[in-house]
């Protein structure tokens, strides 16, 4: 359980999957839509009746509504925070704005749940792709479902930020860890390859 408040360690179970360049740039793309499409889900399913109605229209784009994606949002944002307190500070307005954004949308649209779903599936079989393609690995969602999907955005949140400068010292530890792990990685898969012959 210790690791999993380990910020380096989670960045490198996370980066030891995502170690090709393109892959990387697949999923700076996408996986910002899934955590979007799961905040229009999120903020479509009803609320217990215990729960206050309270929102506030922002604008026609922006609503801030007391239900599900703000709950998972803000429950998420202190788990990036014990993580790593700097870059979940630079990620909030990000992911305010997300979460606020999918909320209006699934609040405006009859078919915000259709197109999330849409959106959803679209963007997995990409990464799905991306992996077995540009990786030649298998994502480690299947190894680690929770930590993956968890810290999915907020890897590509640490990641941007290790390329303007952020905690160089995590950066190059996380970076010597994750060679580690694919040197590791490859081992295994050629003493597989070897049994099998």
């Amino acid at each position: 359980m210790s690791s999993f408040f380990d910020v380096r360690k989670q960045l490198v179970f996370y980066g030891t999957y995502h170690a090709s360049s393109p892959n990387v740039y697949l999923h700076m793309f996408f996986v910002p839509l899934i955590v979007w499409a799961i905040a229009v889900l999120q903020a479509s399913t009803p609320v217990p009746s215990f729960v206050p109605d309270m929102q506030y229209k922002i604008s026609d784009y922006l609503l801030f509504k007391l239900n599900n994606a703000f709950v998972y949002t803000i429950a998420t944002w202190i788990y990036y925070f014990v993580l790593e307190p700097g870059a979940a500070l630079l990620y909030l307005p990000q992911y305010t704005l997300l979460t606020l954004s999918a909320t209006s949308f699934a609040n405006s649209h009859a078919n915000a749940v259709k197109y999330a779903l849409c959106c959803q599936v679209t963007s997995w079989l990409v990464q799905f792709v991306g992996h077995g393609y540009l990786e030649k690995r298998e994502p480690n969602l299947l190894e680690n479902l929770p930590s993956a999907v968890v810290m999915a955005p907020y890897f590509i949140h640490i990641d941007n930020m290790f390329r303007l400068g952020y905690n160089s010292k995590l950066k190059q530890a996380v970076q010597d860890d994750i060679k580690l792990e694919l040197e590791k990685l490859d081992r295994e898969e050629a003493a597989t390859a070897a049994k099998k012959l």
